[in-house]
């Protein structure tokens, strides 16, 4: 073969490996995710909440995808009295939106280029219905994140995201009993408490995807 006809096939080949790689309307995607989030609830910040979570969904168009997902995560309360352990059900709808397509670098040890990958990066939403310890609520969150593809339907990536759950008082947890006042006058009527509050937290994590 001519080196012009096997340069020109080379070409053609990593061409079109490439744009097999890139997302395309129609494709069906199944994702896989570890997460760990931090949680600031009413009675105190919950630590270590390592979660998974499963999605499927599909992309409506080049950019856009999406799906449902289901997670669980655990962790622990650290502001309780007796630092109590958290159980975090949610289940939801997902969108992202790929506003950048690039290339993500595998290197060597020394730091030397070995390879190059297809990159997408993407902004999201998410929200749904939460259950924590039995206490039913809702949560949602905006994210960024960004998958480089391993292959012609591997995605390997990782991901940022911000929310707020809404749930019943003491869901994570009853507080510590506060201190007796020391007075001698009549202890005031205690204030009525909320059917919700708002619990913010962050959440980071790797993803892996295949579709």
């Amino acid at each position: 073969m001519k080196p012009w006809l096997l340069a020109a096939a080379v070409t053609t080949a990593a061409a079109a490996a490439t744009a097999h790689a890139e997302p395309h309307a129609g494709s069906v995607s199944l994702q896989m995710r570890y997460e760990d989030q931090t949680t600031a609830s009413d009675t105190g910040t919950v630590l270590g909440m390592s979660g998974f979570q499963v999605g499927l969904g599909a992309r409506i168009t080049d950019r856009w995808y999406a799906g449902a997902t289901g997670e669980l995560a655990l962790g622990m309360n650290m502001g309780t009295d007796s630092d109590s352990f958290v159980t975090s059900l949610r289940a939801g709808g997902e969108a992202r939106y790929i506003f950048h397509r690039g290339e993500a670098a595998s290197l060597d040890e020394d730091g030397n280029v070995i390879a190059t990958h297809p990159r997408l990066d993407y902004v999201g939403v998410r929200a749904g219905a939460q259950s924590v310890d039995g206490a039913r609520g809702a949560f949602g969150e905006v994210e960024l994140g960004g998958n480089a593809w391993l292959g012609n339907t591997t995605q390997l990536g990782l991901f940022f995201n911000i929310g707020i759950n809404a749930e019943p008082p003491g869901a994570y947890g009853e507080p510590p009993p506060p201190e007796p006042p020391v007075t001698l006058a009549p202890a005031p009527e205690p204030p009525s408490m909320p059917s919700y509050v708002i619990s913010p937290y962050f959440t980071f994590g790797a993803e892996l995807a295949f579709g």
